[in-house]
């Protein structure tokens, strides 16, 4: 299992939360993504399709999308299960 590490980078969070009507703590998440300023967040949060990443760069992204596709589904419904393949 891997081990997930917190790191505290510096920014004006405060500054972050009003200018951009977030959360102190979804500031600090962007920051902690690299995001170095109230511009890119505001473009990480408001961008486009075009500005997305490919999700394939993520780690086992292509496993879980195999699993994903090959595994059945089942929902629950007021109580009653679902199967869909």
């Amino acid at each position: 299992m891997e081990k997930w590490f917190i790191q505290t980078k510096k920014a004006d969070f405060e500054s972050w939360s009003r200018e951009l009507g977030i959360d102190v703590v979804t500031a600090r998440v962007l920051r902690n993504r690299d995001i170095l300023t109230a511009e890119e967040a505001r473009s990480f949060l408001g961008g486009s399709v075009n500005e997305m990443r490919d999700p394939f760069l993520m780690k086992d992204m292509k496993r879980a999308a195999i699993e994903r596709t090959l595994s059945p589904r089942v929902y629950v419904c007021s109580g009653k299960l679902l199967k869909c393949s």
